[in-house]
């Protein structure tokens, strides 16, 4: 009897611990991050889309795409060797060379949004910074939108002006466009 009881009493006790700890906002947050982190290969056009924004997507789609028509482009131009347009280095990181480490520094969720301050580490390099991961609510699950590179090397300010530019200057150079 007294074996039920306590059986009963950790089980009122434990499951609500537990539903509370599910249903954190930090900890889903937490979690997105480190399993992109943690997949993520530097290479932006094979990231995971589960943990990423359908406009951050799209943006890479529209990078993909002018990246395989530029090559076409050149390819068949009068300059067949010169280089295509290319997105090159890690875009979800202020570090060309990208990170081979992370830590989750500091989480601040306001409604539906999230800023989540990591410190990088590439070992390699001997480099260590802090950037900043843009979190948002997505049918109801969280993903990342941006991240704002705090690195002072890195001129592009944040992955989505990256790809903005990099969009708009190939619109700007086929409107000129010798090929």
């Amino acid at each position: 009897m007294k074996r039920k009881s306590l059986l009963k009493l950790f089980l009122v006790l434990f499951f609500p611990i537990l539903f509370v700890n599910c249903s954190n906002p930090e900890s889903k947050v937490t979690r997105v991050v480190n399993k992109f982190y943690s997949e993520y290969q530097h290479d932006f056009r094979e990231v995971n889309k589960r943990y990423i924004t359908h406009n951050l997507y799209e943006l890479i789609i529209k990078a993909e795409q002018i990246e395989e028509e530029d090559e076409i482009l050149v390819k068949n131009s009068a300059y067949p060797t010169d280089k295509p347009l290319l997105i090159e280095g890690d875009i979800f990181t202020s570090l060309y060379e990208g990170h081979t480490s992370f830590t989750i520094k500091k989480i601040n969720i306001v409604g539906d949004k999230a800023n989540v301050r990591v410190v990088f580490e590439n070992k390699k390099y001997d480099e260590i910074w802090e950037d900043e991961v843009l979190l948002v609510k997505e049918k109801n699950r969280w993903k990342i939108d941006n991240v704002l590179f705090k690195k002072e090397s890195n001129t592009f300010g944040s992955t989505q002006q990256y790809l903005k530019q990099f969009i708009n200057y190939s619109f700007e150079l086929n409107r000129k466009s010798t090929y």
